[in-house]
């Protein structure tokens, strides 16, 4: 008989592994063709160097790309009549037909022309009333919804010691990003000196900076003020102009003497719209920002922070990559550790469909991903970044030198840790021949808190909760859905005594959230692949789910009426060929 594993209460490191004790699934999934993707390469026409997170954008549609740090890209196959937009800033736009692309993917952007030269006045108070309209157009920018993928590697001394990768739905306008809800994500991790180094929540701390919002958790920006609070604050230099007949400006900011605490960066406005094309924020040691170290005998002594936000013509956000440094002290322990990131938005106005799944609020990216089993489906039907050689070399060496947790054929992890208490390797697959037992730790189990609720009800002493999972993902006319049957670690607890039906009582409960599980696929496979006929069916599983619970729960007793509860037993018997009474040993 298998039992889960204990949760383990202490780690060392910067890390404890309960920040995402694994949820269980045994998966069922409907497969469907991988996606045809093309491929392209952006280089410099005059040195022939990669030009690193061009903008790669459909003409004619929201949907939108960009290029990984070595200048590669890679989207679904549009139709042979469409063409693809390649901006940066930096260059001149240019645009490149599917079919020429087909036939040669080496891009060559030109650099854009410097007007500033022929312009015989600049006048620097231009900039200051250029900063304000931008502010105002900020301001009032409309929301919007897209899909966002966001990676993250971190090294120390040039080991990979963390890579991160999630897909969200980002609900954001122009001055920044409101939400991110989550849709997948796998992460790889080593360990650097025995030692760990996570970042919990790095995509909320970082892409929730508003550029309009001061809420104290970073650095100054400019567009935080206006009229003479900006004069006041910052420094303004008209630094380039590019274009006469769509002026673009391009202009330097510094903090003043008193203001040191705020970025200096560079930005690029439409002259014409106002709007913002793109914007450089950068403070090589940021006295304010959201990082907090995870354990009270930590301490962080420096951030450095990088931070840029590129936009398109019509003013959406279309990627966001910064850079940051932390020196680290835990213990008697101290490092530094490079961290780079990119959060891209495609796919305005057709979100990813989420998971149904109720994730706890407090849960982190880590947490949620950990409650995942791999979807090969997902990840190769999917628009994130080609690979690039450093995340090529950092997966490799978290495979043979690590953990990687949602990749495909990950393999063991190395020695040292797989006793680690960091990651919880095995999921407990839905079987007849794994079971949860109290003695796992499965289920927190503290008889003192029943003695020290004066006076508390029977029902608030105990808690057995799972779940059915439902992914659904949807590429053109395919679609896609696996669900899961989840035993919900985190509301689950027992304060009693435990019983010799204990055990019994909480494993049927699990077995008739499967039998409801397998109904549901029951009734998708009998109806046409539609996401209303997914939803109305989970939906309805919901509905007999509450019914199921509220009947178990009030006819077992907790398992003291065996009677009952063997008529349970004897439904789970008929359904899963599974005879729980015989298990554990109970004698009806």
């Amino acid at each position: 008989m298998a039992a889960l594993k204990p949760r383990p209460e202490h780690v060392s490191g910067f890390m404890r592994s309960c920040f995402f004790t694994l949820l269980f699934v045994l998966v069922t999934a409907t497969c469907f063709n991988a996606q045809i993707f093309v491929e392209g390469f952006v280089r410099d026409a005059a040195t022939g160097e990669p030009v690193p997170f061009c903008a790669v954008g459909l003409k004619g549609s929201s949907k939108g790309w960009v290029c990984n740090e070595d200048g590669n890209f890679r989207i679904p196959a549009p139709a042979n009549n469409d063409t693809l937009v390649i901006v940066n800033i930096a260059y001149q736009t240019s645009e490149i037909a599917v079919t020429a692309l087909m036939r040669n993917n080496i891009i060559k952007l030109k650099t854009r022309q410097n007007w500033l030269g022929e312009v015989q006045v600049v006048d620097n108070n231009f900039a200051y009333e250029l900063f304000e309209r931008c502010r105002k157009t900020l301001e009032k920018s409309k929301p919007w919804r897209s899909k966002a993928y966001f990676v993250l590697q971190s090294d120390v001394k040039k080991q990979p010691v963390e890579l991160l990768e999630c897909y969200y739905n980002a609900s954001l306008n122009a001055a920044g990003i409101t939400d991110l809800g989550f849709k997948n994500g796998r992460v790889g991790m080593a360990q650097y000196r025995q030692r760990y180094f996570v970042n919990k929540n790095t995509s909320k701390a970082i892409t929730f900076l508003s550029l309009t919002s001061n809420d104290g958790s970073f650095p100054l920006v400019p567009f935080y003020f206006k009229g003479r609070q900006l004069r006041k604050n910052f420094t303004l230099k008209i630094e380039d102009i590019y274009d006469t007949i769509k002026p673009v400006y391009h202009i330097a900011f510094t903090p003043t003497g008193a203001r040191q605490q705020g970025f200096s960066g560079e930005v690029w406005i439409d002259k014409k719209s106002s709007r913002l094309l793109k914007l450089i924020m950068q403070n090589d040691s940021a006295g304010k920002h959201p990082f907090v170290p995870l354990f009270s005998d930590g301490k962080i002594n420096n951030v450095g922070l990088r931070i840029v936000k590129t936009f398109d013509e019509a003013g959406l956000p279309r990627h966001l990559d910064f850079d940051y440094n932390i020196n680290y002290e835990a213990g008697d322990s101290s490092r530094t550790v490079n961290c780079k990131g990119l959060l891209y938005f495609y796919d305005y106005n057709a979100p990813f469909i989420l998971p149904y799944f109720d994730y706890d609020p407090e849960f982190d990216d880590y947490r949620k991903i950990a409650s995942l089993s791999y979807n090969e489906n997902f990840w190769n039907n999917n628009d994130g970044l080609v690979y690039s050689d450093k995340m090529k070399k950092g997966i490799a060496y978290f495979r043979t030198n690590g953990v990687l947790l949602n990749y495909k054929n990950p393999g063991r992890p190395a020695k040292g840790l797989e006793h680690s208490q960091f990651f919880e390797y095995s999921y407990l697959l839905w079987s007849g021949k794994q079971r949860l037992t109290i003695k796992s730790g499965a289920i927190p189990h503290d008889t003192t808190k029943a003695t020290t609720k004066n006076g508390a009800f029977l029902y608030q002493l105990y808690n057995v909760k799972a779940q059915i999972f439902l992914d659904i993902n949807q590429y053109s006319d395919s679609l896609s859905h696996f669900s899961a049957t989840v035993f919900d670690v985190y509301k689950s607890y027992y304060y009693l005594q435990e019983e010799p039906v204990t055990n019994c009582f909480y494993n049927i409960y699990f077995d008739l959230m499967e039998i409801e599980r397998r109904k549901m696929e029951k009734e998708i496979r009998a109806m046409p692949q539609t996401l209303s006929n997914l939803e109305a069916a989970y939906n309805k599983t919901l509905v007999r789910i509450k019914l199921m619970e509220e009947d178990y729960f009030k006819t077992v007793d907790r398992g003291h009426n065996l009677r009952n509860l063997k008529q349970w037993n004897d439904k789970v018997i008929s359904e899963l060929g599974i005879n729980n009474f015989a298990v554990f040993e109970i004698k009806p």
